[in-house]
């Protein structure tokens, strides 16, 4: 009679079956890339976009190419701090078993894929104009562009901005992949444009991708918005089925977004982090006195449910982190914190809070606006706490 296998056993076997069905699947299927949508929207600021996306193989990610026309009747617009990556203020995904993957504002998408391709996504490494012999520089300003000022009419799509939205980790590790080779369900995004998108000279231009000099702001005449999805097509067949690697489908890939107020000044104010997830980075933008700059915090803690800070760093030595990580710095006033080389495992480590003592609280409506980037097992999301406020 065989031995029992143990909890510890069963799982190290599932794991290393899984590894084994995820390196086949990326030997053998067909990496593609299609476009779902593109379509032009007339309207302003503040409206929602949906649609279904289309089923086919094992999906990785959606990338969105957004052409946009804003123009100026009156003023100068400059483009602030955030510029392109706050066009939408919300994007959501939903799976085939109506679960939200992504809850989040495409500053926060931005932010993360800088940071996992160590460099901001989608720019070119650097200006045209300095010195290269053999061309290389920005010279695709369709990919990702938008004028440092607006001033008058401008010709159309004079905005050029790309998204990931990733439902896989990565190429190489298939972990949140959803595979929609199904019929009868169907899984849907949703975009909002961001309703601040352009401010006047008095709102507050945090969040916004352009301020004007005067009291007329600028406006977002038309919007055209390419989706293309990423997938893993023709995935090798066995004899139950297609082999999938079933521990990574069982693993959701989860963006979320939410606000930190209530701030006290010179104290610690802290960010409870959701159960049963592997934070894999913490994102955020400090919304004090409309201006987006350095030194408004003096530090930030990492505590765990006993009350033992096991991590504790200011803005100097996160800025570090960050330009070790990314290879430049996020904007002033935000930040990056980076866990994936040691994720804060909440199963393991219990309540975690990341304390965040601001230098400077302006007034009440001073806010830490925070968006988590996590991955969880499917079946423990739907019985855990969520993010905080919601």
């Amino acid at each position: 009679m065989a031995a029992p296998v143990s909890r510890q056993q069963a799982l190290a076997q599932a794991q290393q079956q899984n590894l084994a069905a995820r390196q086949f699947v990326l030997a053998n299927a067909l990496d593609s890339w299609n476009v779902t949508n593109n379509n032009t929207y007339t309207g302003g600021a503040g409206q929602t976009i949906q649609f279904p996306l289309k089923n086919v193989g094992l999906q990785k990610r959606v990338v969105l190419e957004v052409k946009a026309t804003v123009t100026s009747a009156a003023g100068i617009q400059t483009l602030t701090p955030l510029g392109g990556s706050a066009f939408f203020s919300n994007i959501t995904l939903t799976d085939l078993n109506n679960q939200v993957r992504i809850n989040t504002t495409s500053w926060h998408l931005t932010m993360v894929a800088s940071a996992k391709r160590r460099n901001p996504y989608g720019s070119a490494i650097k200006a045209a104009s300095l010195d290269s012999p053999f061309g290389y520089g920005a010279n695709y300003t369709s990919t990702q562009s938008a004028p440092a000022t607006i001033n008058g009419a401008q010709n159309a799509n004079n905005v050029f901005l790309m998204f990931e939205l990733p439902l896989a980790y990565s190429d190489n590790d298939l972990r949140g992949a959803l595979y929609t080779n199904v019929v009868g369900a169907t899984y849907n995004l949703s975009m909002t444009v961001n309703p601040n998108l352009c401010v006047t000279s008095t709102a507050d231009p945090t969040l916004s991708m352009y301020q004007a000099s005067g009291a007329t702001a600028a406006t977002l005449s038309s919007v055209t918005i390419i989706v293309n999805q990423n997938y893993l097509d023709q995935i090798p067949q066995g004899q139950g089925g297609p082999i999938l690697p079933m521990l990574d489908l069982a693993t959701a890939y989860l963006f979320n977004q939410s606000q930190l107020g209530g701030l006290v000044v010179n104290s610690q104010n802290p960010l409870s982090y959701p159960n049963s997830r592997a934070i894999l980075s913490t994102s955020l933008v400090y919304v004090d006195n409309q201006t987006l700059q350095q030194g408004k915090v003096t530090n930030f803690q990492l505590q765990s449910a006993n009350f033992t800070s096991y991590k504790t760093f200011d803005e100097p030595l996160l800025s570090l982190w960050t330009r070790l990580r990314l290879q430049d710095d996020t904007p002033a006033g935000t930040y990056y914190i980076d866990h994936r080389d040691r994720p804060i495992q909440t199963i393991q480590f219990g309540n975690v809070q990341l304390m965040i003592q601001p230098a400077t609280v302006t007034n009440s409506s001073s806010n830490f606006q925070y968006a988590l980037e996590m991955l969880a097992i499917i079946n423990q999301v739907t019985n855990a706490g969520s993010l905080q406020g919601t």
